[in-house]
């Protein structure tokens, strides 16, 4: 190949091209999350240029692909040259060889062409015109060395007046040019190649960054030619694609994988004695809860059934058992499912550990996306044990149904679970059966299912006519059609809550810190308390709904006609749009007078409590340049919310006091190879713990006071750089410590919050 010096263009070796410029610009928000998944923007551009000689003017252009259009089995398309605006097709065999390019005339830029016929590796013979016949089909006319061909495309003619190209003789007949664009044997030009891969990634933990990379190539015309392609050699796409890597030790095809981290290597339980301290109940709620926890899944990751079985039968891990539940339910295998069923039966009372199981089982899809195959089996299991199995309790039942139609949203053939939900739905009789069966079919994906959407709606919109449904079933109801039709306007919902109680005043509370956000808001709703907690980009991180009813009777001469009928208080908890089944405190007069004489609701205890990923990805980008860029992002949350109740007949009070503690751990892995002669390597890693403290003072005349208090929040910030040399192979190693701590904040601290808190005590 021929090598040319000149300042506006690098060096290039003889065979292999070198890299001008490789640019990596990394630009990440470390706190900054969406739950929509990551997106990767990926793009190519061949920016060429062709001169005779050194010192022709360099043209750059970028090649674009513009329309399609079918010749029986073959393929045509049309290329744009921007800026130029020239054009050109390509004919694209059925057995995808490329049979030719054909070029529009002889424009100025003569050499131009010349380089993009060498770039598709083809001979080219000019494009001679357009022409429309009577039925409206569109020809391309075009001439060989020795005949004239004409080409038929099923569709219009594209800008007639701009891409007819005739040329008239006095006689006002129509000659076709027939000028060979290309001499390969006689051109000595060179084309230059400069590649531009441009990858702007948006993730859910790191924000958005960009990675450009630039690679100029030199092609001697004679040599590219002759010892790539043989003469008069048809060949395939990937044909050419590997021809042109084969010789330039490069590749002109760039990957995206975005899957979940795999290790092959076999479980030993010894792997996690290390972890075993961590991984109990007092470490829930901290960093280093969660970071053990991320060790774990990468640990136990390809447990397989028999092993995971042996190990939830050995007493020496009983103490972390609960944990466990976590891990292998976001491992989310059929291995695990097994196992934790084999081990723990639905029939069997005290079935926490199975219920945990179940909800990491379904919170999984959320944050990354198994095997598909996995997810198939499980619904499969899933919904063979709910219709034959034997539940000790109706809640673990619902729960296996809540994520059944979590998980099921991901597999295509998921008719039949859909159907039965709908079928389960309207065969309802009892005003619990429809708060489930609504509760369920909220977790639904509409989008593809916009008959089933409809049914659903109809059934919602049944139950607000109803004048047996009780104000619970109608909150549901809305709640069910809010999740259908999400553009549903605002003032309609209001209208819709409206009919059948006041809604009351919405309120909204930011806290704004130095590189956190927290955001709370609370509604009064058919009398449901509602927290919404949001951090920045996650609109829902938290939310927890606190349904209660039918107090009015407990102390009072005269229920409170507007009264629900029974005594009732729940809790719902979502977690990054993952919602659990209920929590029932109590659900009739008789269980709550039965708690206040046990004092069992005076005693602190834990309500809920596990390890959830907040994101957990790994992404590998190969660019033809040579340049492999990996990036690894991690998070988890460690959380344990507990709570008590302390009712008194004598003062017609009831104190409440829920503390939610959230542990988070973060982690950023950046590393980008060049050749594995560079390695360049950035870790951001954040932790921390957040807690918070809500009282809740109610009299049962209908008044009440929410305070929350926020303890002061401990985040630390750990930064590495890695870079190794290829002179010396030596790493310059970086490490940067930061630490913010924020003191104790009252969320609730406005005057009309201060003012009502002042009136009930």
């Amino acid at each position: 190949m021929n090598t040319r010096d000149n300042d506006s263009t690098p060096c290039i070796t003889t065979k292999t091209p070198t890299l001008s410029t490789v640019v990596v610009v990394v630009v990440g928000i470390f706190l900054g999350h969406t739950v929509s998944g990551e997106t990767v923007v990926q793009k190519y551009e061949y920016s060429a240029a062709w001169f005779a000689n050194v010192s022709s003017e360099t043209i750059n252009f970028k090649v674009e692909r513009a329309s399609v259009w079918k010749k029986g089995e073959d393929e045509v398309v049309l290329y744009t040259l921007t800026p130029t605006n020239e054009r050109f097709l390509v004919h694209v065999s059925d057995s995808a060889k490329i049979v030719a390019i054909y070029f529009e005339g002889d424009k100025p830029h003569k050499n131009l062409l010349k380089g993009i016929a060498s770039l598709f590796l083809y001979k080219t013979t000019p494009w001679e015109g357009w022409q429309r016949d009577v039925s409206g089909d569109c020809y391309v006319r075009y001439k060989t060395k020795n005949e004239n061909r004409m080409l038929r495309l099923k569709d219009e003619c594209l800008s007639e007046d701009t891409m007819k190209h005739k040329l008239h003789d006095e006689s006002g007949s129509t000659e076709w040019s027939s000028e060979t664009l290309i001499d390969l044997k006689k051109d000595k030009s060179i084309l230059k190649v400069e590649l531009v891969e441009n990858l702007v990634k948006r993730d859910p933990l790191m924000g958005d960054y960009e990675i450009e990379s630039r690679q100029d190539i030199m092609l001697s015309e004679y040599d590219f030619i002759d010892d790539v392609v043989p003469e008069d050699k048809y060949l395939t796409v990937k044909e050419v694609i590997d021809a042109v890597a084969k010789k330039y030790k490069t590749s002109f095809v760039g990957e995206d994988i975005a899957t979940p981290p795999d290790s092959k290597r076999k479980f030993k339980p010894t792997q996690l004695v290390a972890l075993k301290s961590k991984l109990k109940y007092n470490s829930l709620a901290t960093p280093e809860g969660a970071k053990a926890f991320i060790s774990a899944v990468k640990i136990m990751r390809n447990i397989d059934e028999k092993t995971a079985v042996s190990f939830l039968k050995d007493k020496l891990n009983k103490n972390i058992l609960p944990q466990i539940m976590d891990v292998f339910g976001s491992i989310h295998t059929i291995d695990t499912f097994k196992a934790v069923l084999s081990v723990f039966k639905p029939e069997s009372t005290n079935n926490k550990l199975l219920e945990r199981f179940i909800w990491a089982l379904s919170s999984v899809e959320h944050f990354w996306t198994p095997k598909i195959h996995h997810s198939v089996q499980i619904s499969s299991e899933l919904f063979q044990h709910i219709q034959h199995s034997k539940f000790s309790s109706e809640s673990l039942k619902e729960s296996f149904i809540n994520s059944l139609s979590l998980i099921c949203n991901n597999i295509k053939s998921n008719e039949e679970y859909l159907n039965w939900f709908l079928d389960s739905f309207s065969k309802c009789a009892e005003e619990e059966c429809f708060l489930k069966y609504m509760r369920v079919l909220r977790n639904i994906d509409y989008a593809q299912q916009e008959k089933l959407g409809e049914n659903v709606l109809s059934m919602a919109n049944n139950v607000l006519k109803s004048d047996k449904a009780s104000k619970r079933m109608k909150t549901e109801a809305i709640k069910l059609i809010d999740s259908i039709l999400p553009e549903l306007n605002e003032e309609i919902k209001t209208i819709l809550m409206t009919i059948f109680i006041n809604p009351g005043e919405d309120k909204l509370w930011k806290i704004l810190f130095n590189q956190l956000g927290l955001e709370l808001s609370t509604n009064k709703i058919l009398k449901e308390s509602y927290l919404h907690v949001s951090l920045p980009n996650i609109s829902d991180f938290l939310k927890m709904e606190l349904s209660t009813g039918g107090l009015s009777g407990f102390i009072a001469d005269k229920p409170d006609p507007n009264d629900d009928s029974n005594a009732h208080l729940s809790v719902q908890l979502s977690l990054l749009s993952v919602p659990l089944r209920p929590f029932h405190l109590f659900s009739s007069m008789s269980e709550l007078t039965s708690l206040y004489w046990s004092g069992s609701m005076e005693t602190k205890q834990s309500l809920l409590a596990f390890n959830r990923y907040i994101y957990d990805s790994v992404s590998v980008h190969v660019f033809s340049s040579g340049l492999h860029f990996e990036s690894q992002l991690k998070g988890a949350l460690s959380m344990d919310i507990s709570g008590s109740v302390i009712v008194s007949l004598f003062s017609q009070t009831a104190d409440s006091s829920i503390s939610s503690g959230f542990g988070f751990y973060l982690k950023r892995s950046l590393v980008g190879i060049w050749k594995e002669e560079t390695l360049i390597s950035n870790i951001h890693e954040g932790s921390g713990k957040v807690v918070l403290d809500m009282e809740g003072d109610i009299r049962f005349d209908g008044r009440s006071c929410i305070k929350m208090m926020l303890q002061p929040v401990d985040f630390k910030e750990k930064n590495f750089d890695i870079i190794k040399e290829p002179q010396t192979w030596k790493s310059n190693y970086q490490r940067k410590l930061k630490r913010y701590k924020h003191s104790r904040t009252d969320p609730f601290s406005s005057p009309k919050i201060s003012q009502l808190c002042n009136e009930v005590s």
